[in-house]
Formats: structure tokens, sequence, C-alpha cells
């Protein structure tokens, strides 16, 4: 038979690997060969075959997913409109044996790559992914996949951005987030040469948290311009 795909591996800790074979080009009996290395006079292991755990996303809802099998995946789905600014909120990550990475890629309604995040079960909180602007209207899939052929939960959260409008010189705006994975996008106009200067004050953590807020730039056409890290620290501030 022809070549399909391939992976190595290796008996360090936790002796163990995963293989995802995506969109089976053809029906019928495939074959895999496992192979061990020169110089090994036995091998055993277990092995298993899994289809992906499969569902769909809703805005604002939060969807917790059990990978229950060793190699298996989850393939959520999602429906996205051309311009949409969306964020993946995922948290409460665990895995067997712990402390895997759990990888998400989030795939146009043409399969191909729109980006990617992860969160290492058990040893991190919460991972907010700030998605791509939806490039055309359709059906988008993220699939989770656990590392090392891992097992693991986790709680994903699917949030339309939370927007607002800046103009320079008016009286301070509020805004604020709801929910692991949303995040406030801030639009304003500017001229060409034109200076202008950025500040947040008051700024609150639901639950307390030492890492910063993420203030990112990005240019009119989408690349990026500059950025800051503003702290809850008193003063609770910055520009």
């Amino acid at each position: 038979g022809s070549y399909l795909t391939q992976v190595g591996c290796y008996t360090n800790a936790p002796a163990a690997c995963s293989l995802n074979m995506l969109n089976l080009p053809v029906a019928g009996v495939y074959s895999m060969v496992l192979t061990p290395p020169a110089g090994t006079t036995a091998f055993s292991g277990s092995v298993s075959l899994s289809a992906d755990v499969t569902g769909s996303f809703t805005l604002g809802t939060t969807s917790a997913i059990t990978i229950a099998r060793n190699g298996q995946n989850a393939l959520y789905s999602f429906a996205g409109t051309a311009g949409q600014q969306l964020g993946l909120g995922l948290s409460a990550a665990l895995t067997t044996p712990a402390a895997q990475i759990i990888y998400v890629t989030v795939f146009k309604p043409d399969g191909t790559t729109l980006g990617s995040t992860s969160i290492n079960g058990g040893a991190t909180a919460a991972v907010v992914y700030d998605v791509p602007a939806l490039p055309v209207t359709g059906t988008y899939t993220v699939r989770i996949n656990p590392a090392s052929a891992a097992t693991a939960s986790l709680n994903v959260l699917l949030s339309q951005d939370a927007t607002y409008t800046l103009s320079a010189g008016a009286a301070a705006l509020p805004v604020s987030t709801t929910g692991v994975g949303q995040t406030a996008r801030l639009n304003f106009t500017g001229a060409l040469g034109q200076n202008l200067g950025f500040g947040l004050t008051g700024i609150t953590l639901t639950p307390t948290n030492t890492n910063p807020v993420s203030v990112v730039v990005y240019k009119p056409d989408g690349s990026y311009l500059t950025q800051v890290g503003c702290y809850t620290n008193a003063p609770a501030a910055c520009s």
C-alpha cells in the first residue's frame, strides 16, 4: 500500500505517543507497522484506535470536554461570519499522565489552519486565545489534541469580543469582559503622523491574578504596531 503518515515513539516518560490520521483518503483496510529500533530484542505496549469526540460550540456557553481514550482527539465546530472577532477560553484542564500539553487548533471552513494555542493540563490555570478575525463565513472546526496519548478533560468557552470605540480627547470609557476567553477590542480612528497616548486605570481581575492584562495595538491592515502589559498592583494602571 502507499504511505499515509508516521510517528516515532520513545520510551522516555510518559513512554507514550499518539498519531493523528485526518481525513482518510479512501475507504478500505489500512495497516500500521510498528518497528522496534535496531538492537531491540523484544517490544510490548498497548494500542488503541479511536474516533474523535465531536460536538459544537455555542457562543457564550462553556463546553465541558472529556477525551477518555489514549490517542483520542476532540473535534468541535462553530458557525462563523466573515470579519467576526472571537476568543477561546481554556480552563480546568487536566491530563493523565499529569501536566501534558493539550494542543488546540482552529481550522477554516476549507480545512486550512487559522490559528492555534495550547494549555498544560494541571499546570496552567487558564489560557485566553484571541482568534484571528474570521476570513470567511462558514463552519469552522476546533481540534483538541492531548500530547503523548494522554487522556484529558477541559472547559472551553467561545466568546464574541466585547467591542468599544475610543475617541481621542473623550471622557474615560469603562470597559469589561465576562468569562474566560473573552477579550475587549477597542477601535479608534488615527491620522497619518498623529501622536496618541493610551491609558488604562482602575484595573481589577476576577479572581485575583498577578499576571498582566495584555494590550496589543494593531494597524488598520491587521499587522502589529506596539503593546504593553498592565498590572493590578498599585496604582493598577498603565500607559
